[in-house]
């Protein structure tokens, strides 16, 4: 844990045998959820200082993200599984299933009712995240997906590609409406200004 004012180090947490593929702040900041490639999942309390959880996805995982009201966690699965665990009962209580290749990350919806996924198969997928059923697919057939985010209002999508172009997409009509290019090399990221313009 870093002190970004002035770079110095202020917590190492240590306890992954593998190695880290991910680490996630909760919504106020007093929990880190972190996940290794042989599927070992910590959750660590930053007041602690020390690991309070300790669960497994049964597969490698490539992303975690704590749910807006930090109850779960999505973890990313390079069998192309995205595991939702339950932190509170200390267990795996679904498994979306539907991806071809690794999924590379997810991303919950503000109000946490829809999840987010993007994978190695060139797809996006929207899942309802109560039911565990997928509303909508993407196909991106020119280029793997970088990342992808809802914005403020979880009405669109931002995506980041590895041609280097940023796309916004309409989740109602399911459709690419804006395709942005500029980048010279791959596009690692992008999400949408706090107001979504």
């Amino acid at each position: 844990l870093w002190d970004l004012s002035d770079k110095a180090c202020l917590l190492t947490l240590g306890g992954h045998e593998c190695r880290i593929t991910a680490a996630s702040f909760n919504r106020d900041g007093r929990f880190v959820i972190s996940s290794s490639v042989d599927g070992v999942i910590k959750l660590w309390s930053l007041s602690e200082k020390s690991c309070i959880g300790t669960f497994t996805a049964t597969c490698g995982v490539t992303n975690v993200e704590f749910s807006p009201d930090d109850k779960y966690v999505a973890c990313s699965c390079q069998n192309g599984d995205i595991k939702i665990l339950d932190i509170v009962a200390g267990k795996v209580m679904r498994t979306l299933a539907g991806h071809f290749e690794a999924v590379l990350s997810t991303s919950f919806s503000p109000d946490g009712k829809y999840l987010l996924s993007i994978s190695d198969d060139s797809t996006m997928r929207i899942w309802d995240f109560n039911s565990g059923n997928c509303l909508r697919l993407f196909d991106n057939n020119e280029t793997w997906f970088n990342s992808a985010q809802f914005d403020p209002e979880g009405e669109m999508i931002v995506t980041s590609s590895l041609d280097g172009s940023i796309r916004v997409w309409d989740i109602k009509e399911g459709i690419c409406t804006q395709t942005i290019r500029g980048h010279a090399g791959m596009a690692l990221y992008a999400e949408f200004s706090p107001n979504g313009k």
